[in-house]
């Protein structure tokens, strides 16, 4: 009868079942052992070599690592990567000093190496005049970067002036630049990397400029309570007209301006005192010279600076 032999597999199969599955473990096993041991008896023929160091940048070359992630800022001295390129940059150097000491408390401080930025972009001094006259305001990122752990190892001590763009409260604003920098101020649309814009003149805090805000600060002055408030509009009106290279805008009425004093609060949190109550005989203040739609309910929608006889524009 055969029924039994449908119902049940015979003993020989299932042990011949049994040992092949036992002969392909075993196999495996033995093949990942042998790979092992020949990973392991394998030399590679030469000598292992480190990437080279790399050397000192130079005037020009790029800064393709971000300097606002890292909080870069005068003497700080942050590694960042910097070298020839001819693609987007946050940034370039102006100026290398070969061999630098950072000042400390007990020591005097030098020359700023960082003094010439300007002429690099061809933008007007940052140091305004002490007569309380409007100078172009121009927003330049500036920084010293230093060798990184490597570098400093091998013996570089060189610090490097960089230039970037600066930031705004919005993550949309543009941080790099696909071509040189240098006389970028002179260039109309380059020079508009530069714009500072704020909504709120209580913080002074950067807006994008090419999305919606009320105010473009175009010129800056150091403060001086002697002068009259007529002069200081007249003054803040001449240098917002040679900003935009019209007086259209103004004369049409789209546009106004407004002085508006400024000074650090003195816990030096870096937060400001605005208003007339940054006006003090005693203590150092600076005014800004903004421009804003005449009518308050709109805002502007772009940087202004070169807009000529142009439309104003804003929303």
């Amino acid at each position: 009868m055969t029924s039994t032999d449908d119902r049940v597999p015979p003993r020989h199969a299932d042990w011949v079942r049994r040992r092949l599955a036992g002969s392909v473990v075993l196999t495996g096993v033995l093949l990942v052992i042998v790979v092992v041991a020949a990973v392991r008896g394998h030399t590679v023929a030469g000598q292992p070599i480190a990437p080279p160091i790399q050397a000192a940048p130079h005037v020009g070359d790029c800064v393709t690592e971000n300097p606002h992630a890292l909080g870069a800022g005068l003497y700080d001295l942050p590694a960042l990567r910097t070298g020839p390129c001819s693609g987007p940059r946050f940034g370039e150097v102006v100026f290398v000093v070969p061999d630098f000491t950072v000042p400390t408390v007990g020591t005097a401080p030098g020359s700023d190496p960082c003094g010439h930025v300007h002429q690099y972009l061809g933008a007007p001094s940052p140091a305004p005049p002490a007569d309380g006259s409007f100078v172009p305001f121009a927003a330049v990122g500036v920084a010293l970067i230093g060798p990184g752990a490597r570098q400093r190892a091998a013996g570089q001590n060189w610090a490097a002036c960089i230039v970037y763009l600066p930031i705004s409260t919005d993550a949309a604003a543009p941080l790099t630049i696909d071509h040189p920098l240098q006389g970028a101020w002179q260039r109309t649309e380059d020079g508009r990397l530069f714009a500072l814009c704020v909504d709120d003149t209580a913080t002074l805090w950067p807006a994008n400029c090419r999305w919606t805000h009320h105010f473009e600060m175009l010129g800056i002055a150091v403060g001086t309570p002697s002068i009259p408030q007529e002069s200081l509009d007249a003054a803040c009106r001449e240098v917002v007209i040679e900003a935009l290279g019209s007086s259209t805008a103004l004369d049409r009425r789209e546009l106004t301006t407004r002085v508006l004093p400024a000074r650090p609060k003195p816990n030096n949190d870096g937060t400001l005192i605005t208003g007339p109550g940054a006006i003090t005989p005693d203590s150092e203040y600076s005014n800004f010279c903004l421009a804003a739609p005449a009518d308050s309910a709109r805002q502007l929608t772009a940087p202004l600076r070169g807009l000529g006889d142009g439309a104003v524009p804003m929303n």
